[in-house]
């Protein structure tokens, strides 16, 4: 029986995770707990893998987006923390408390569905208080959060395992912001520990406040942008060192010479000056090839640089090869990742498009397969092996588990 031929995939370098999240740890320090963001499919680089990588390299908890992003993880036989982080449904919450999801106290009112759906299951809820202090994105502010924090701990089915916020401008260098956030949220764990209420972990740095804003690492910090091995902006940049760790590559599936004058693609975007050879491949916006980048995007083949002419269609694009020895049906094209001495990063994609570099790597779609390499050979996915999740004592080591 013939074999399907890869047409688009994405490698997916298992080393440089790692690599990431032990760097991470050694700038935070050993009390330091790290939580590895693996929301949006570990922002489309598969979250049961990272998940698996991260948790192998001390990651002690992991971050999702939504419920069925934490079941989807528990089902995969994942049984380390794991926290929503941020609001959630209240037709989401039970899903949630029976796979031993941990949610966000995110509004305030989604307290009593959740401690009605922990009396029906028979199984506490592991809850974090999302204090908002100045994203205004969801959370509760200081004088509600403190309320809300005391009716969790005045409730039998209720754990409340942490305490958080979130940094709206840690990316920047001018953190005149990202203090007076910590200035509210300090004021009230501040509140909390004078009323007897144990906030669990203290969390509040992103990638961002990770590596430039010490000051908000407290118990625990998020790592998400940076585990995959870019920064979120050049202030991050300069003090991170970090390794990519997706490459996207696809294939030439045609070559053709037109004449001075004809045009590439829908609209005629591009007319030729000169007599041009096109090696068209297969990639298109379906698969993640962002619209933007017709006619300034950039690719490699064997090594050298090609542009990409005419309008990106939704299976295919075409790159001006007139000036590249040697390009042959069936050659490798590499659309982000490195080809000879060449790389091409989702950030500099991102730049092209007048987008972020989180916006790109979310974009590689299903028909994009993901394969797992280590030092550039397919890597044997390792299986999570199962411990035990432990009650958190504050005069413990403070990277101890969550209970979920």
């Amino acid at each position: 029986m013939g074999r399907v031929a890869e047409r688009v995939w994405a490698e997916i370098e298992l080393n440089a995770i790692a690599h990431n999240l032990r760097y991470a740890q050694v700038r935070v320090g050993s009390s330091v707990a790290i939580l590895a963001v693996v929301k949006s499919d570990a922002y489309g680089h598969g979250a049961v893998e990272v998940a698996r990588e991260a948790l192998d390299n001390g990651a002690r908890a992991l971050g999702v987006a939504t419920p069925a992003e934490g079941v989807e993880l528990r089902e995969a036989g994942v049984n380390r923390p794991i926290v929503v982080i941020g609001s959630c449904l209240e037709e989401e919450i039970e899903a949630a408390v029976e796979h031993g999801v941990s949610l966000s106290l995110s509004p305030g009112e989604m307290l009593w569905p959740i401690v009605e759906a922990a009396k029906r299951l028979g199984r506490p809820a592991g809850v974090h208080l999302l204090v908002d202090t100045g994203m205004s994105r969801d959370g509760v502010t200081g004088p509600e959060a403190i309320e809300l924090a005391e009716h969790a701990a005045d409730t039998p089915k209720i754990h409340l395992e942490g305490t958080y916020t979130h940094l709206a401008t840690s990316v920047l260098a001018d953190k005149t912001f990202c203090h007076e956030q910590l200035n509210r949220f300090n004021q009230v764990i501040d509140e909390l520990f004078s009323r007897n209420i144990d906030p669990g972990l203290i969390h509040c740095a992103n990638s961002g406040g990770l590596f430039t804003l010490p000051s908000s690492h407290f118990d625990m910090v998020r790592q998400g942008l940076t585990l995959y091995g870019l920064a979120p902006s050049e202030h991050v940049a300069s003090e991170a060192d970090l390794a990519p760790a997706m490459s996207v590559k696809t294939r030439v599936i045609g070559l053709k010479h037109i004449k001075s004058g004809e045009s590439v693609g829908y609209l005629r975007l591009f007319v030729a000056d000169r007599p041009t050879r096109l090696a068209t491949i297969s990639m298109g916006y379906a698969d993640g090839l962002r619209l933007a980048l017709s006619n300034k995007g950039q690719v490699l083949i064997n090594g050298w640089q090609a542009p990409l002419v005419g309008r990106i269609m939704m299976d295919c694009a075409v790159a001006d090869v007139t000036s590249l020895p040697g390009i042959r049906l069936g050659d490798e094209v590499v659309v982000i990742g490195k080809s000879g001495r060449r790389r091409i990063t989702a950030t500099d994609v991102a730049n092209l498009c007048d987008s972020s570099p989180y916006e790109v790597l979310c974009s590689f779609g299903q028909r994009v397969r993901r394969i797992y390499t280590r030092n550039g050979k397919r890597a044997i996915l390792p299986q999570t092996s199962a411990q035990p999740l432990r009650a958190r004592n504050r005069a413990s080591d403070p990277t101890q588990q969550l209970t979920p």
